[in-house]
């Protein structure tokens, strides 16, 4: 009869924080899936369906765009069992759009040439279309037999014949073989220009041409003077207009003498390049074309000078969206030369901010804003100066984050609410550079909201209602969000508990609680003997540490060990022993559980984030209401196992 009145205190504690154990029990979080378990899967009807409208744009010459879906494809999550054979599928393909595009440009370039009567060279692009029509083959051949695995892999193979995934494998299969169709048509194509160039060169005569050039070193810009013969059959050809070309691009143009001879003056280019190959062309015109072939002479190399142009900037790795930044720099020559009125332009991500020039001291300073809508991460920041004269242009180029600055938030609440009643919250929000004014301010508590702006010290303050609900108790979050009006500035959010207590609920629990004990106590007085042995009944209750040799330290917790927080102290209690023999630790009486692990922690080699993982669930059951669930003893006894065993090492 002695346990009934603290049983029915217990039941009146109880029944004040009803609400929050309520609340708790009803937004219990399911359980994860283990991220290491989970197994990655792909879709296998979209994988088909896609890669069939890569290899339709394919089949219809659009090799550009195959090649963007097909990279696009490349990104896509791919199961780790998968992963060998989708990789080298996409890479087949990749390549197998590379040779065809190539082929179709090569075999352009071959029916150009050849209209020319330029039938060595012809002759050469033909070659080369050759042997791409062979790569074609072999990598289509290849494609087909990746495609049969990675749908045996995918089970493709097994899905019932009318169902969605197997009509888009047989579609697949099918432009699979329009592809060969396709390579079918370029081998047909090259056989016949190649055979147009045999008749060609039956029929037309050959032509000769030479070239010699005054010098072989000139600047950007500079000149040379170049002369030559053309002949056929020992005979010179009068009149016929001459090509003369610096890396296959016509810089000049001359017309042969009754000797068959010509000269031409060429400027070169303002192509910083260090090398250029000159060549004269003759290209039959008129009625020539159905008597001469045309004949490019030998290639001369000519080597270009020109100067180097060098920048110098001081910029930030940081930017922030809205906020000016600002460049500065220098453009000077490879000897430290200024340079001056060089134009600078300024790009991020190839997107252009600004554009300025260079001073009398080949300095510049511009000012630029990074616009409000870029989204946060890092760009390339570029700074290009165009080429000027013999000064070839320069881009340098260095990577800048883009960020927002941090906003700092600090809320004064409550700790505890009894409803009906108003809460009142307080606080300030700031950035590392001071108070952070005019920030939207958003308060949420249960159904209540209230919208602020912080002032110009960066402190705002709320007040609001919050009705008597019978539903609201316990532990209950409140949520403050900083919305800042700046692009530069961050956002921010705190979530912090308030207790709250329902006067309504405990003004009912008090008052049935009362009544018990009064009964109970009425009950108790009548039928207590005169006589009682004196015996101390106990609840069993796990001793937390083992007790030093020197100290008398034992357990203000009454728990028993056969309900769910018993069981899983009585785990850390074992686990705690194997650490204090293994270490030779003993607890003070008055250390907690944290200061035990922190002073343990040292020598617990690779058990010490077992027995962290431990303490925290031995400490959650003895200070909250939180009752230990099966899936939590499992993972203490879990953890003891890995203490004993990484300890027994």
């Amino acid at each position: 009869m002695k346990r009934l009145p603290a049983l029915l205190i217990c039941v009146f504690v109880v029944s004040l924080l009803l609400p929050c154990v309520t609340v708790e029990a009803s937004t219990r979080l399911v359980p994860h899936e283990d991220p290491s378990a989970a197994q990655s899967s792909i879709d296998s009807y979209s994988f088909l369906s896609q890669y069939a409208q890569v290899f339709a744009l394919i089949s219809s010459e659009q090799y550009a765009n195959a090649s963007s879906l097909s990279q696009q494809l490349s990104l896509i999550s791919i199961p780790p069992n998968l992963a060998y054979i989708l990789n080298r599928y996409n890479n087949l393909t990749q390549q197998f759009i590379n040779v065809l595009s190539e082929l179709n440009t090569t075999l352009d370039n071959a029916s150009s040439l050849l209209g020319q009567n330029r039938l060595d060279e012809a002759a050469t692009n033909l070659d080369k279309a050759g042997i791409l029509v062979s790569q074609a083959q072999i990598l289509l051949s290849s494609l087909q037999d990746a495609t049969t695995t990675l749908s045996q892999q995918m089970g493709v193979l097994a899905a019932p014949a009318q169902s969605k995934i197997a009509q888009a494998y047989n579609s697949l299969q099918s432009i699979l073989q329009r592809l060969t169709d396709l390579i079918n048509q370029y081998h047909t194509l090259l056989q016949n220009i190649n055979a147009d160039r045999l008749t060609k060169a039956q029929q037309l005569q050959t032509t000769v041409l030479t070239l010699s050039i005054n010098s072989t070193n000139v600047s950007v810009g500079g000149q040379i003077y170049a002369s030559g013969v053309l002949t056929s059959n020992d005979q010179v050809l009068a009149n016929r207009q001459i090509s003369l070309l610096l890396d296959s691009v016509q810089v000049a143009s001359g017309t042969t003498s009754s000797t068959g001879s010509f000269a031409a003056i060429m400027t070169v280019p303002y192509s910083y390049v260090h090398v250029m190959i000159c060549q004269a062309l003759f290209a039959p015109s008129g009625d020539d074309v159905n008597t001469y072939e045309a004949s490019l002479s030998s290639p001369l190399t000519v080597n270009i000078t020109f100067y180097n142009t060098y920048i110098n900037d001081s910029l930030s790795d940081v930017a922030y969206p809205g906020l000016p930044l600002i460049v500065n720099g220098s453009v000077t020559s490879q000897s430290g030369m200024p340079l001056s009125g060089r134009t600078v332009n300024i790009l991020l991500d190839n997107s252009s901010l600004i554009q300025g020039q260079s001073d009398s001291n080949g300095t510049f300073s511009m000012q630029t804003v990074i616009n409000s809508q870029t989204l946060i991460g890092s760009y390339k920041f570029i700074i290009a100066v165009d080429p000027s004269g013999i000064y070839a242009g320069v881009t340098q180029q260095k990577t800048i984050d883009i960020k927002q600055l941090i906003s700092m938030l600090n809320v004064q609440v409550p700790s505890l609410v009894l409803l009906p009643s108003q809460i009142q919250i307080k606080g300030t929000v700031k950035t590392p550079s001071g108070p952070l004014n005019n920030a939207n301010v958003t308060v949420e508590f249960d159904s209540a909201k209230a919208v602020t702006r912080s002032l110009d010290d960066g402190s705002f303050n709320v007040t609001f209602s919050v009705p008597l609900n019978a539903g609201l108790g316990g532990f209950q979050n409140l949520n403050v969000t900083v919305q800042p009006q700046e692009p530069w500035q961050s956002s921010t959010q705190k979530q912090t508990n308030v207790l709250v207590l329902n006067t309504a609920g405990i003004a009912v629990a008090l008052a049935s609680s009362l009544s018990v004990v009064g009964i109970a106590y009425t009950r108790l007085i009548k039928n207590r003997p005169k006589k009682e042995p004196k015996t101390t009944l106990q609840t069993e209750s796990p001793l937390l540490f083992e007790q030093a040799p020197e100290t008398k330290l034992t357990s203000s917790f009454q728990i028993s060990v056969a309900e769910p927080k018993g069981k899983l102290l009585n785990i850390y209690k074992k686990a705690s022993q194997t650490v204090q023999a293994t270490t030779g630790i003993w607890p003070k009486p008055e250390m907690t559980l944290s200061e035990f692990l922190q002073e343990s922690q040292p020598k617990l080699r690779n058990a010490a984030s077992q027995f962290s993982e431990l303490t925290k669930l031995a400490e959650r059951a003895l200070y909250s209401h939180h009752v230990p669930e099966q899936q939590d003893l499992l993972k203490a006894e879990i953890l003891l196992d890995e203490i004993r065993r990484a300890l027994e090492k």
